[in-house]
């Protein structure tokens, strides 16, 4: 949808539904560093639509280190699951190094996962994908529409805590892209807002589309 469009929905979403705490009045930046496999293994499963496929990546809000998650999003069929650790600036300092023992010497399951399956598959730094969000959140059926646009990335700089990265576009700039979560089933008084989009349902991995440097625009 365009910016106009997405700006005429979150304003009637508003009256529904609460904006997120995090938004201050304008909504906050994401900012997320793509790990993958010397040969983009997981690149390639998201471009040959295998059903069973996986990322991983380490994410921030505004550039700041004070909340800093390593995530890993699975997908098997229809199924999705993202599950995520908080890690200090050091430690993902050192990820960013390609030093994955960190991983090692935590305590947590998906730590001693990631560790072994991303030393296993040669994993490394790829991409950084940053874009400016604006959330609205309902507590019924875990209820969370989102709203991301000025999609912009860089493969040549992978510190996430710097102040302002050397960024291209990666999707027009009037785009914004809605996307609408919940458990059970979607509330009809929001359903009712958000239909006025009128727009189909699309895959759109903002991991792949920034990825148009160096894969050519395969994506």
């Amino acid at each position: 949808m365009t910016k106009t469009e997405a700006l005429v929905i979150s304003k009637r979403l508003s009256h529904v539904i609460k904006a997120d705490k995090n938004n201050h009045g304008k909504g906050y930046m994401v900012r997320s560093l793509y790990f993958d496999t010397l040969f983009d293994k997981d690149f390639e499963e998201k471009a040959d639509g295998l059903l069973s496929r996986r990322k991983i990546r380490l994410r921030v809000y505004n550039g700041s280190s004070s909340v800093v998650k390593l995530e890993l999003k699975q997908k098997e069929g229809n199924d999705q699951r993202k599950r995520s650790l908080i890690l200090n600036e050091e430690e993902a300092r050192r990820m960013i190094s390609c030093d994955y023992d960190v991983l090692r010497a935590r305590e947590e399951p998906l730590a001693k996962e990631l560790y072994y399956y991303m030393k296993k598959h040669v994993y490394r730094p790829k991409v950084v994908v940053e874009y400016d969000r604006e959330a609205y959140i309902a507590l019924i059926n875990d209820t969370r529409i989102t709203f991301d646009k000025n999609l912009r990335a860089t493969e040549a700089d992978y510190d996430i805590f710097k102040e302002k990265l050397h960024l291209y576009p990666a999707a027009p700039s009037n785009e914004v892209t809605m996307e609408v979560k919940y458990n059970g089933f979607l509330m009809t008084y929001i359903k009712d807002v958000i239909s006025q989009a009128d727009r189909e349902q699309v895959s759109n991995s903002k991991y792949m589309r920034s990825r148009c440097l160096s894969k050519h625009g395969r994506f």
